[in-house]
């Protein structure tokens, strides 16, 4: 997958952000959830591929992140993990390789919309 054609990846991507991902237009942020069971003690490594294909194209990622650990109905103990997205720069990126679902992409259109100055961070700018 690493060593296929960009349109290849951004194809992969935009799948795994209908499937497990979310665009929040009030936390500004775009992430890619999994949860796996507890007994994994690291990150999984399904996110870890996620996050260098995105960032194979020119979209910084964060994390992955362990986000909680819940018990489910079957009694399993699991643990959920996601990778965030954030900054106008990298929303401009997304778009070039949009949600097919259509409320993720007017939700990912309307937060790179909302951005109004750019901030500074890592000797880079960025817009908020």
């Amino acid at each position: 997958m690493f060593h296929c054609s960009r349109e290849v990846r951004a194809e992969f991507i935009r799948h795994a952000l209908d499937d497990d991902g979310w665009v929040d237009k009030y936390s500004r942020n775009v992430g890619i959830g999994l949860a796996v069971d507890k007994s994994l003690a690291k990150q999984p490594n399904l996110l870890l591929d996620d996050k260098k294909l995105i960032e194979s194209l020119n979209i910084d990622a964060l994390g992955p992140y362990l986000e909680c650990y819940y018990k489910r109905k079957d009694g399993r103990e699991t643990s959920r993990w996601r990778i965030i997205v954030k900054g106008k720069k990298n929303f401009l990126e997304l778009l070039k390789c949009p949600p097919v679902l259509d409320y993720k992409r007017r939700n990912l259109e309307t937060i790179t919309n909302s951005f109004v100055q750019d901030q500074f961070s890592r000797k880079k700018c960025f817009s908020i």
